[in-house]
């Protein structure tokens, strides 16, 4: 994995991350799902509802955040400095369609459930804004070329 590579040589312990996960993480995405199925009815979990309207749609969001990682931290030996693991549910509705997603992440953070739904919002408002100048400088949507690594 390119990401730990770069953070391993430069020492976990200097940065601060959230890390979404996906499916090409091992067991570390299904770990982290079954860690909340699990700590439903635990402690040392926190939520946060988060309800937004604008531009025709309304999205609710719940974030929550466990702070009880030490099994993912036993089975996962190259994430120790994991302090918290996160699950976003989303429901957006815009006329009469409903769409869910929920996403995980694991973090450095021991953060409140406020400040972590904030932080990932914003990276993605970054996001969305660099993709926006590329579509209109370079026309990146219509491009042929595909550039994945």
């Amino acid at each position: 994995m390119i990401i730990f590579r770069c953070l391993e040589i430069l020492s976990l312990d200097l940065f601060v991350y959230i890390l979404a996960l996906k499916g090409n993480q091992g067991t570390l995405l299904n770990d982290v799902e079954q860690s909340f199925d699990y700590k439903k009815s635990r402690k040392k979990c926190q939520k946060y509802v988060n309800y937004d309207k604008g531009g025709g749609r309304s999205e609710t969001r719940k974030c929550t955040v466990c702070y009880d990682v030490e099994d993912i931290k036993a089975n996962h030996k190259n994430w120790s400095t994991i302090k918290s693991i996160i699950k976003i549910d989303s429901i957006r509705e815009m006329d009469s369609k409903t769409t869910t997603e929920t996403r995980y992440y694991i973090s450095s953070l021991d953060a409140a459930p406020e400040v972590v739904l904030k932080a990932i919002r914003s990276h993605w408002s970054i996001e969305n804004s660099l993709h926006w100048v590329l579509d209109m400088s370079f026309n990146e949507d219509y491009s042929s070329c595909n550039f994945s690594i």
